[in-house]
């Protein structure tokens, strides 16, 4: 296979590399001001959203798992150089993957809502799995009518399709297939909280006091791994609060990875 086309958005010009991952039907532009938020508290840092095998320029092949493709690229883009890694919904279950295939070049998580559904209770946390395959069976009879994409949008965006400006709705629209692969994907990966738990780097998790039930059992069950520094909520915010306004997640992000950096684990670091 070809190695994938990497296409990165920059921001800074400092010495410690930050990476941003955006999430399902996303890019890599709106985390980006994540990253400029970031850098306004480390200045000496340099902040890389990417864009994911399928997204902007990226192409990607029908034939592969896409999550198996959107780690190649994550690969690519990180080399052999070490990295403060955010990771938003998907972005954050695919920050925790790469952490276990690449753990050296990984020097500090932070995690807003990672959908690592893998790691819920089949017992304990049976409302939250309900409610995510809820929204799935949906999102998969809604395909059959032409109508399925806004059912999965509505869910996790927690506000109406409608309300979405007509240029965004209609990217979604072109993109159903590669979000109801990558949504089944989460939903049904068996990575379990035992396969998190060997994990050495800082792990910050965030999540919003009005998001969904499994995005916030899914923060909980993580922040629970010994390598988790804390689970930091955001009083009101839903699941996209952070790229409709990023400012109250930079501030606890920063402030993690300095601390990360202080205690020698940032790049350049042993």
């Amino acid at each position: 296979m070809t190695a994938p086309r990497i296409e990165t958005f920059s921001t800074g010009g400092g010495d410690r590399r930050v990476l941003l991952i955006h999430g399902a039907g996303s890019a890599a532009k709106p985390i980006l001001r994540l990253g400029e938020r970031i850098l306004t508290e480390i200045p000496d840092a340099e902040a890389h959203a990417v864009s994911l095998a399928g997204y902007g320029s990226v192409a990607s092949d029908p034939r592969l798992p896409r999550i198996d493709q959107h780690l190649d690229v994550l690969r690519l883009v990180i080399g052999t150089e070490r990295w403060h890694v955010v990771g938003h919904s998907m972005g954050g279950f695919l920050a925790l993957q790469l952490a276990r295939q690449a753990s050296r070049q990984i020097a500090s998580l932070s995690l807003i809502e990672p959908t690592a559904f893998g790691v819920l209770d089949s017992s304990a946390d049976r409302e939250a799995i309900a409610v995510d395959q809820e929204i799935i069976r949906r999102f998969a009879a809604g395909r059959e009518k032409g109508a399925g994409i806004p059912v999965f949008i509505e869910a996790w965006n927690q506000s109406p399709w409608d309300s979405l400006p007509e240029a965004l709705r209609s990217r979604l629209l072109d993109m159903e297939s590669l979000v109801y692969e990558e949504a089944r994907a989460v939903s049904f990966d068996q990575t379990a909280w035992s396969d998190y738990a060997g994990l050495t780097q800082p792990m910050l998790l965030l999540a919003g006091t009005a998001s969904l039930l499994p995005a916030k059992r899914i923060a909980q069950r993580l922040s629970a791994l010994p390598s988790a520094v804390g689970l930091h909520w955001l009083e009101g915010a839903g699941h996209m609060a952070v790229l409709r306004d990023p400012e109250p997640f930079a501030g606890p992000i920063a402030a993690h990875i300095r601390s990360t950096i202080r205690a020698g684990n940032g790049p350049g670091s042993a």
